[in-house]
């Protein structure tokens, strides 16, 4: 589970939860990504989630199979599924 939440107050713990992003169980293989690097754009995206199907090969950084992704939308405080996108 992933929680997005805003901090009140610098000198003070006390946060408000914004969204919740509940990925379920992995399947065998599955993993997720944060900080997701986008061929597109050649650099990492720190507002994308996604779940992949782990790497065999250590020496590959990629992810070429997606299941599913979710961008950060910080103007509403929500997660977005990326839909189509891979």
């Amino acid at each position: 589970m992933f929680i997005l939440e805003e901090l009140l107050q610098v000198d003070d713990a006390r946060r408000k939860i914004l969204d919740t992003l509940n990925i379920g169980k992995l399947k065998d293989k599955e993993s997720y990504c944060i900080d997701c690097y986008e061929k597109d754009k050649e650099e990492y995206e720190d507002k994308i989630i996604a779940i992949v199907i782990s790497q065999t090969d250590m020496d590959n950084p990629y992810h070429d199979t997606i299941v599913k992704a979710w961008r950060l939308n910080v103007r509403t405080g929500q997660f977005e599924p990326i839909k189509n996108h891979y």
